[in-house]
């Protein structure tokens, strides 16, 4: 329950909070935030084979991507959760005034219909009793891309793992 709470609270702050940007290497940041969420129990953390690739600098406020990092890196876990060796890979491109990022993970994946609906608050696509979580996670992650005039979407086969790329402004 305080779950719930308090990612409502992030949700509701977001939308009123100012971003203050500063520019981040987002390979050490990425990095970062695994070292703070990774597993206790050393053998959960030695079944993620974790790759990041060279990242470009970005113009972030850290606080507010805290969240968006921390979203996409659980998702990413908890739903390979049964896989072994859960693969995470991180990697990003220039596009059209854009730098796109993307994390790639071998989970269980979701339906390419459903591939909208989760990001809005409250949405999960699998039962609460086998996955943890409030439902709120990718919508505050959507909230806070937004802040930063940047979008969010994903792509997803059952059973083979899901992509979320994530676009920022190339001028910060």
């Amino acid at each position: 329950m305080m779950n719930l709470i308090e990612g409502l609270l992030t949700f509701s702050r977001t939308g009123q909070k100012q971003v203050e940007k500063e520019e981040v290497n987002m390979k050490e940041f990425i990095q970062m935030v695994y070292a703070s969420i990774k597993p206790a129990n050393q053998d959960q953390a030695n079944n993620i084979n974790l790759v990041i690739e060279t990242l470009p600098h970005a113009c972030i406020d850290k606080k507010m991507f805290n969240h968006v990092i921390q979203n996409l890196l659980s998702n990413a876990i908890k739903y390979a959760a049964d896989r072994n060796p859960i693969n995470i890979r991180w990697q990003s491109w220039q596009g059209d005034g854009e730098v796109i990022f993307a994390i790639h993970d071998n989970g269980i994946g979701f339906e390419p219909s459903k591939k909208e609906e989760i990001f809005k608050a409250f949405q999960r696509l699998h039962a609460r009793t086998k996955f943890e979580g409030s439902g709120i996670g990718l919508a505050i992650t959507e909230r806070i891309l937004r802040k930063h005039d940047g979008k969010i979407w994903a792509e997803s086969t059952p059973g083979e793992g899901s992509s979320f790329y994530f676009s920022l402004p190339s001028n910060g």
